[in-house]
């Protein structure tokens, strides 16, 4: 017992001091970025319930929060973890480094973009379904899209924009999601090391700058 208790006593330990290196380290990085630690709640109720990363799992967290402007922030960097499973017996936890851009006043769709992994594969067999492109029929291959508003969303995803899509996304690696005023790009279930920071911005907003080409 007092093994397994000294055991316990070091993961935690561990755990603590890696959160508050990471944290430490997203505080050195924003001051070479020109952003500054932000506290406050940049998502309404309304925003959250429209991202699929957010509505993941149970006990998701938002931390290490950047901004770019502490009063109408454009830009945020941050990083979401949630646990998926059941609770008492076994679960697992994720964690990714996410980009959010602002998408106030631009008239862009709300949508939900993900690389088609195993598991988004599954979902027709379970009756959702996603936006079929006859033209290009890599895409959907590569990409599983979901919207409320169909019309909308095809306007945006023009032969031409899924090209330009393509070329800047070439891994199909980013998940990208918009709700509401906001665009989020961040890469499921991976986190940026603090000093990698500037490239992740830089790599998610020619994503976002897709989107929002007047961001």
């Amino acid at each position: 017992m007092v093994v397994l208790g000294i055991g316990i006593s070091l993961l935690i330990g561990i755990a603590v001091y890696t959160r508050r290196s990471r944290r430490s380290g997203f505080g050195s990085a924003a001051a070479r970025m020109g952003f500054t630690a932000f506290e406050g709640i940049p998502f309404s109720t309304d925003d959250r319930k429209g991202f699929n990363l957010f509505s993941r799992g149970y006990a998701g967290r938002s931390t290490n929060m950047l901004a770019d402007n502490l009063e109408v922030p454009s830009t945020l960097l941050f990083d979401f973890s949630y646990r998926f499973g059941l609770r008492t017996i076994a679960s697992v936890g994720y964690c990714q480094t996410v980009a959010a851009f602002s998408a106030r006043l631009t008239g862009l769709p709300d949508f939900q973009l993900t690389p088609a992994t195993a598991l988004e594969r599954l979902a027709p067999k379970m009756g959702i379904q996603g936006f079929r492109f006859e033209s290009r029929p890599k895409f959907q291959k590569r990409y599983w899209l979901r919207a409320k508003e169909e019309v909308s969303v095809r306007a945006v995803f023009s032969d031409a924009f899924i090209d330009r899509l393509a070329a800047a996304d070439p891994h199909a690696q980013w998940y990208v999601e918009k709700s509401g005023g906001w665009l989020l790009v961040y890469s499921h279930g991976k986190t940026c090391p603090p000093q990698a920071l500037a490239g992740f911005l830089g790599a998610t907003r020619v994503v976002a700058d897709l989107f929002l080409p007047t961001h």
